[in-house]
């Protein structure tokens, strides 16, 4: 991945971390090049010029009006916001001898092709009230709620069936309310 011509874009790209393609991550670096090839020229320039202010969460993803930048298994990814259809969180909890341990909090993203990517995972103890992925979800709403107006945040069994029994229609009907400006 070659970020030479967008200075801010790399600089943001070496503040993740090292980036590199790995006898482990193979498939993955060459997924993370296909989605910054999906990127149009004008869409790359926009995203330069808004990363350094885009929102940062948890360490491992960057959310702007244009895209949101993770960070996996030594590769960034860019997912451009145009393909975004739902955000949810997922809570699993950690027990020995059925006293709470940990809590692994994960913030996934499902995009138009059907892909689930995990843009952020926090833990916590087990006992712990606190909500991140729920603090998540509301910074990424708060930078491309009023860019892409029908994506649908948080989880629940009829949103998975909504997307699992027809995703066409859920894609369509998610573009229909973007494009109306509904929520």
């Amino acid at each position: 991945m070659d970020f030479s011509g967008y200075p801010n874009i790399s600089a943001a790209v070496a503040g993740f971390g090292k980036v590199k393609e790995t006898a482990f991550n193979k498939k993955a670096y060459a997924l993370a090049e296909q989605s910054w090839a999906s990127l149009s020229p004008q869409e790359m320039t926009v995203l330069e010029q808004q990363i350094p202010y885009g929102v940062k969460i948890q360490k491992t993803c960057i959310v702007t009006p244009v895209a949101i930048v993770v960070y996996i298994t030594k590769t960034v990814r860019v997912i451009p916001v145009r393909n975004v259809m739902w955000i949810y969180g997922n809570v699993v909890k950690q027990t020995t001898n059925f006293i709470p341990t940990a809590k692994y909090h994960t913030l996934y993203l499902l995009d138009r092709t059907g892909e689930i990517t995990a843009l952020c995972q926090v833990t916590t103890n087990g006992f712990s009230k606190k909500n991140p992925t729920g603090e998540a979800m509301e910074q990424i709403h708060g930078v491309i709620g009023q860019y892409r107006t029908g994506v649908i945040y948080g989880y629940s069994e009829d949103v998975e069936n909504y997307f699992r029994n027809n995703f066409d229609a859920a894609i369509q009907a998610i573009d229909i309310k973007c494009a109306n400006g509904q929520q």
